[in-house]
């Protein structure tokens, strides 16, 4: 199959999954760790791609048209909105690395942890964006997206990773905003929330794992 039929393929898979939490990659956080971590430093380095996932609608149709179809009806038309969404992204500074630090620092906040800005702490946070972006929730969907994010974390404390987990949530997601094209460009802060939605629900959902 063609590599980008394949990412097209795996990445449809995802954006008609339930939300998904949790992977094989996991790692718990022994109950005497976690018991003497009271700060934690979120390390600012956090890799991303260097673009977005998108697929639209007709992006999704396109699948049932054979490699032609999906190689000039859907990505031609997905490739030319990517491009204004990444034009946008640029446009208006938006980071999704910063997006997702400012979830872990105001949610471990209200779990008592208290997140020093590259200071003494008695662990550090290691974020990585696997994937991010908008997708259709099927090609019945019209022009509505709905966020994609995928991250992993993991926490070092003297050097050794002591918990490590993997985050996804898909555009299925019935609790997640839904926003269009146009109302994307006339007022961009929209992508941050529907981003800050996902990310939100996703890192409330890492944290009980790291508490349990």
């Amino acid at each position: 199959m063609n590599k980008k039929l394949l990412v097209v393929f795996i990445m449809t898979i995802l954006s008609t999954a339930i939300f998904i939490s949790g992977c094989a990659t996991n790692m718990q956080v022994a109950p005497q760790t976690r018991q003497a971590i009271h700060s934690i430093n979120i390390d600012n380095n956090i890799p991303k791609p260097k673009e977005i996932y998108y697929m639209s609608s007709l992006g999704i149709a396109s699948m049932g048209f054979g490699v032609i179809g999906a190689l000039t009806v859907g990505e031609t038309h997905d490739v030319k909105q990517k491009d204004e969404l990444m034009n946008i992204i640029k446009a208006n500074n938006i980071d999704i690395g910063q997006i997702v630090s400012q979830q872990f620092t105001r949610q471990l906040q209200q779990n008592g942890i208290n997140v020093v800005n590259g200071g003494n702490s008695d662990a550090t946070l290691h974020i990585n964006i696997d994937n991010y972006g908008l997708s259709a929730r099927s090609q019945f969907s019209g022009s509505m997206l709905g966020p994609i994010l995928i991250f992993d974390v993991e926490l070092d404390k003297d050097g050794v990773v002591v918990w490590k987990t993997k985050n996804i949530t898909t555009t299925i997601t019935s609790d997640m905003p839904r926003h269009n094209l146009a109302e994307i460009e006339q007022n961009p802060q929209v992508l941050v929330q529907m981003w800050d939605a996902a990310a939100a629900k996703m890192v409330a959902n890492a944290l009980v794992r790291y508490n349990h």
